[in-house]
């Protein structure tokens, strides 16, 4: 696996709300890049609240037996 963490120690949000709200949206938000990562196997792990801040934890597994081999 390849895991990246981003940090933040900004006013923070709801996680839920944002995802929620990401749908209906047309850009590469939380909701999207949860759905392409889910695609590849991985995930994307948000945590925040108000005045905590954010954290973001992006996983993408480096090799499946499911992966498709490109010759």
């Amino acid at each position: 696996w390849v895991a990246i963490e981003v940090q933040d120690d900004g006013i923070g949000f709801d996680v839920e709300t944002a995802y929620r709200e990401a749908g209906k949206s047309n850009g590469f938000g939380l909701f999207s890049l949860r759905e392409r990562l889910g695609a590849w196997g991985g995930r994307l792990d948000v945590s925040s609240g108000p005045d905590l801040g954010a954290t973001a934890v992006v996983m993408i597994p480096t090799a499946s037996r499911e992966s498709p081999k490109i010759r």
